[in-house]
C-alpha cells in the first residue's frame, strides 16, 4: 500500500500488497453477501473491506496510462487505487482527492501541495510520486506501489502477543528519523506520524525497512503565513500522538513530529500509547497538560533501559524547544544502544561506587576513580500555557498513575499542575512557575503536613490532602496545619473546587 490520508481504513486483508484474484469489476449487491471479501453485506459499501458496489473507477484507463484495479483504502479526504501503468507494465498507487472535497479550492491547493511536496523529498524511505493531474475535475497523484504492513501491526507479535525486543524498536525509530530529518531540512513537516502512516516494506531478505506514508497533512514551515493552506488556529492530526501545540492548533513545527515520534515509541516498546480515551478532549488535555507515565506503568510491559526511558520522555517533552531534533535523537539513541549515553554512564559510575565501598581500603585504592556525570534525568516541568490566569499547583508525593489523574482533573478545571517528587517540601517556585498551592498525597500526610509547615516557604502556602486512607487521621491533619483534607474516594471532579476555595481564602 502507498500514501493515503490519514484516516485512511484498508479495503479488506488484501490492501497490503498481496495477490489476490479479483472479481468482476461491475458489482451488484443484491445478495448479502459482498463479492469482493466474502463477508455478509446488504449496503453498497461493504463495511468489512470497504469496497464500494458503484465505484465506477474499477476498469478504468486514467490519463491514457494507468489502469485502474482495486480500491486500496479510503480515508476523510482521499481514496487510495491499486492501478497498473501501461507502459512500463508495474503496479502503481493512484490517489484521487473525493469529490465531495475536489470542489473546494483550499483542499484541492493542499492536495496539489502534498504531490509537490513528496516530489521534493527524496529519500528511500519516503513514497515517490511518479504523476499528478486532473480527471474530470478530480485532482490524482500516482505513487509507487509498496507491499508490505503498516507499523501498527508490528507492535504485538501475532503468534505470541509479545512486544518487539527494543533494538528491534529503536532501529525502527532509527529509521523514520533518517526521514523526518531529512523532510525537515526541507522545510517540511509531516504533521501526522502514527504507527499507521508508517509501512514495513516486505523485503526478499526479511530486514526491516520502512516507507513513511501519507504527508497529506504536511505544512512547509518556510511558506510565509498568508500563503499556508491550514487556518493558524485549525487543529488536525491523530489524537493519540498529537503534540500540545498541535492540540493548541498553532506554532507547530518539526518539534511536533518529534513529539508524535515520541508517542509511538512509548507506544511500540509498551504496547499502548502514552494516553488512553475513547474521548478525543480528553487525549488532547493529556499531551497538553500531563506527564506521561513511566514505559513500565503499561500492564505487561518490560522494564527498558533508563537512557532509552529518558530519549522518550524528551521527545515527549511539553514545550517544543525541549525536544531533540531529529538528528539529535539518532545520536541519543545510538549512544542509548552503545551504553556511552549520560543516565547509563551515571548508573555505572554508581555501581562502582558501591561495590567499591565492600573492598578494603587498599583495595579501594587500586580500583580507578569513579566519574561524575550529570544524569540529566529530569524531564522539563510542564509549561503553563502563555496567556490566561491559570493558577500552578505542585503535586507532592503521588505516583506517576495517580498523578496523570490529577493533572488531567486539574487542566480541565484550569489549574495548572507541577510535579514535585522531592521529599522536601516543594517551594514557591518550580521552573520559574510560581507555586500557588501544594496537594499532598494521603499516604504519609502527616510528616508531609509538619514539614510543610516547618519551612519557610511553607508556612502560609495553601495545602490540601487528599486520597487520606482514614477518617480518624483527619482532625490531626488539620491540626497540623493542613488547609482541607479529602478523602479516598472522593471524585477527582471535587478537588479543583475545594482547591479554588482554598485559593480565595488564601490559606
Amino acid at each position: 500500500m502507498s500514501s493515503s490520508e490519514h484516516d485512511t481504513k484498508p479495503a479488506g486483508p488484501h490492501a497490503l500488497g498481496v495477490a489476490v484474484t479479483m472479481p468482476p469489476a461491475t458489482i451488484e449487491m443484491r445478495n448479502p453477501f459482498c463479492p469482493w471479501c466474502g463477508a455478509e453485506s446488504a449496503v453498497q459499501t461493504c463495511p468489512s473491506c470497504g469496497q464500494e458496489a458503484d465505484d465506477n473507477r474499477i476498469g478504468t484507463v486514467l490519463a491514457g496510462r494507468y489502469e485502474i484495479e482495486k480500491l486500496l483504502g479510503r480515508g476523510g479526504f482521499g481514496k487510495v487505487y491499486l492501478a497498473k501503468d501501461l507502459r512500463l507494465g508495474a503496479p502503481v498507487a493512484v490517489k484521487f482527492l473525493l469529490a465531495e472535497w475536489a470542489a473546494r479550492t483550499d483542499l484541492r491547493a493542499r492536495f496539489r501541495r502534498e504531490a509537490e511536496t513528496l516530489i521534493k523529498l527524496s529519500h528511500p524511505g519516503i513514497v515517490i510520486i511518479r504523476d499528478f493531474g486532473e480527471d474530470a475535475g478530480e485532482p490524482f497523484m500516482v505513487m509507487e506501489f509498496v507491499k508490505g504492513k503498516p507499523l501498527v501491526n508490528l507492535i504485538r507479535d501475532k503468534q505470541t502477543g509479545k512486544l518487539q525486543p527494543p533494538e528491534r524498536v529503536v532501529g525502527l525509530v532509527e529509521q523514520i528519523l533518517a526521514v523526518l530529518e531529512a523532510a525537515h531540512a526541507q522545510g517540511v513537516v509531516h504533521r501526522d506520524m502514527k504507527p499507521d502512516n508508517v509501512m514495513l516494506l516486505d523485503t526478499a531478505d526479511h530486514t526491516d525497512h520502512i516507507k513513511v506514508l501519507d504527508f497529506g497533512l504536511a505544512l512547509l514551515t518556510e511558506t510565509p503565513a498568508d500563503e499556508r493552506l491550514t487556518a493558524t488556529a485549525a487543529v488536525t492530526g491523530t489524537p493519540l500522538y498529537m503534540s500540545p501545540e498541535q492540540c493548541r492548533g498553532r506554532n507547530v513545527g518539526t518539534a511536533t513530529d518529534i513529539y508524535a515520534l515520541g508517542a509511538m515509541t512509548f507506544e511500540m516498546l509498551s504496547g499502548e500509547p502514552p494516553f488512553l480515551s475513547d474521548n478525543p478532549a480528553d487525549l488532547l488535555v493529556s499531551h497538553m497538560h500531563v506527564e506521561a507515565p513511566p514505559i513500565a506503568s503499561k500492564p505487561g510491559s518490560p522494564m527498558v533501559a533508563p537512557g532509552l526511558e529518558q530519549v522518550v520522555r524528551r521527545a515527549m517533552a511539553k514545550k517544543p524547544e525541549d525536544r531533540p531534533t531529529a538528528g539529535e535523537m539518532r545520536a541519543m539513541l545510538r549512544a542509548v544502544l552503545a551504553g556511552t549515553d549520560a543516565v547509563t554512564r551515571l548508573e555505572r559510575s554508581v555501581d562502582q561506587r558501591i561495590a567499591e565501598t565492600a573492598l578494603t581500603r587498599d583495595a579501594r585504592g587500586l580500583a580507578s576513580p569513579g566519574q561524575s556525570f550529570d544524569a540529566t534525568a529530569q524531564l522539563p516541568v510542564t509549561p503553563k500555557p502563555a496567556g490566561g490566569d491559570q493558577a500552578t499547583v505542585a503535586l507532592w508525593g503521588f505516583d506517576f498513575t495517580r498523578t496523570a489523574a490529577l493533572q488531567l482533573a486539574l487542566a480541565i478545571a484550569n489549574i495548572h499542575a507541577v510535579v514535585w517528587r522531592e521529599d522536601s517540601p516543594p517551594p514557591t517556585s518550580i521552573g520559574g512557575e510560581t507555586v500557588s498551592a501544594v496537594i499532598a498525597a494521603g499516604t504519609g500526610a502527616a510528616a508531609r503536613v509538619t514539614a510543610m509547615r516547618a519551612s519557610a516557604d511553607g508556612k502560609k502556602t495553601p495545602l490540601l490532602v487528599v486520597d487520606l486512607a482514614k477518617a480518624d487521621e483527619l482532625p490531626a491533619l488539620i491540626r497540623a496545619g493542613a488547609s482541607d483534607v479529602l478523602l479516598a474516594g472522593a471524585a477527582d471532579d471535587g478537588i479543583p473546587k475545594k482547591l479554588q476555595r482554598l485559593l480565595r481564602r488564601g490559606r
